[in-house]
């Protein structure tokens, strides 16, 4: 194989390994979106069954 063979091969792999290496960081990034959407869905659920209740017992009071 000559030199300008070679130097292909060797860009072509480190093109490859670039772009493993950024999907690996895409499925990192995802899954971390995923949870933290969960998360703040969870949150937001509990506070507005809090902010819920609360209403609910103002409201009982002023009776």
């Amino acid at each position: 194989m000559n030199k300008r063979n070679q130097l292909l091969k060797l860009e072509h792999e480190n093109d490859i390994l670039k772009i493993k290496t950024m999907q690996d960081n895409l499925f990192k990034s995802d899954c971390r979106n995923k949870d933290m959407s969960a998360r703040i869905s969870e949150l937001f659920h509990t506070r507005f069954n809090l902010i819920d209740a609360l209403a609910a017992t103002y409201f009982e009071c002023k009776r």
